[in-house]
């Protein structure tokens, strides 16, 4: 239930979790599970950004700044 207090709109008192996990349970686990999952999309998120900033550089290269923010004449 804390979990859920935390995001609820309009909540502002500060809410603390406490989590117990025991060893070789199905709950570390799926706690294992989920912090690889994060760093899956971490690094998946970060990749995408790299990729984008990547294809902007290489945009801005060929078409020019002017041209992208449209106050200058297109090629």
């Amino acid at each position: 239930q804390a979990i859920d207090r935390i995001v609820r709109i309009g909540q502002k008192n500060r809410v603390q979790i406490y989590r117990f996990c025991c060893r070789r349970t199905i709950e570390e686990r799926l706690e294992a599970i989920l912090r690889e999952k994060g760093k899956l999309f971490d690094s998946t998120v970060e990749g995408l950004a790299r990729d984008a900033n990547w294809a902007m550089k290489r945009i801005h290269g060929i078409v020019g700044t002017a041209a992208l923010l449209g106050t200058g004449p297109r090629p």
